[in-house]
């Protein structure tokens, strides 16, 4: 066997016996001395009997392709779905120390809508920001909104007086222009639909309708223009997700995967390691 570096640690008494050995972990045989303090490790042999460790898979089609690969050689499989992280355990009645993920990171444009949801902006910020989001709003569609968004920039040297809803659902702007003292009316749409894809890596299974409502407000006494949009519901996509993601998996993976809502707490490698030792 194979000598490895000496590691010192507090060893639970009721785990390792003291001038014994035991295997703590796969492949890995401990040596106790008689003060049941110092634990030298020693390979058990060259090659692993048997496969372990964690594979971190950026998309869930390579999630998937993973998954039915190494179910050629390990029939049955459990899969947690949490909001964070999908956990495949190839060894969940073992160790469960042999296992891939794929993390539920949000998308960039999920960020920034979430990011600038009830804030407060100016007329510029809101029209930067909706030139960027362009994509991802249909309703408006793109040719209205950029339109509309264009005559909107293009009113910055005027005086805000008024807001209102009308009953067709549009926000009306009154203002006074300070270079022709013209008095104008202009109108925003209340409510935006958006299709928002939510998970990084998972846009195709994981983008969903969600309504964005205008909110206008005129200052009294400097008239000047704020502007921000709520977002209806917006917890609902994230939740959808991560149930989506279960539903999806099931499919694919077919009867021989097990796909459970839920995370992986410890293995018992991971727990028997915390249990037995603190590395000094």
């Amino acid at each position: 066997m194979e000598k490895d570096n000496a590691i010192s640690c507090e060893v639970t008494k009721n785990l390792l016996t003291p001038g014994m050995s035991k295997e703590l972990v796969p492949g890995r045989v401990a040596v106790t001395h008689e003060d049941c303090r110092t634990v030298r490790t020693f390979l058990a042999a060259d090659v692993p009997y048997r496969r372990a460790g964690h594979v971190h898979l950026l998309t869930l089609d390579s999630f998937v392709a993973h998954c039915v690969e190494r179910m050629q050689r390990t029939p049955a499989i459990a899969v947690y779905v949490s909001s964070t992280t999908a956990a495949a355990v190839f060894n969940h009645e073992g160790w469960q120390d042999d296992l891939a993920t794929f993390d539920l990171q949000s998308t960039q444009d999920w960020k920034s809508w979430q990011n600038n949801n009830g804030v407060w902006m100016n007329q510029e910020k809101l029209c930067d920001f909706l030139e960027d989001q362009e994509e991802v709003i249909v309703q408006p569609c793109g040719v209205d909104l950029l339109r509309l968004v264009g005559d909107f920039r293009q009113n910055t040297q005027v005086t805000y007086g008024s807001s209102y809803r009308g009953k067709d659902g549009q926000i009306s702007l009154t203002y006074h222009e300070e270079k022709s003292g013209a008095s104008r009316e202009m109108e925003l749409p209340e409510v935006f639909l958006l299709h928002l894809p939510v998970i990084k890596g998972a846009e195709a299974l994981t983008t969903y309708e969600i309504k964005a409502r205008l909110r206008v407000r005129v200052d009294k006494e400097s008239h000047e223009l704020r502007l921000r949009y709520d977002l209806v519901k917006p917890e609902v996509p994230r939740d959808n997700a991560m149930s989506d993601m279960a539903k999806y998996l099931r499919e694919k993976l077919g009867q021989n995967a097990s796909v459970f809502e839920g995370r992986v707490v410890a293995a018992p490698a991971e727990a028997l390691g915390r249990g037995a030792c603190a590395l000094m």
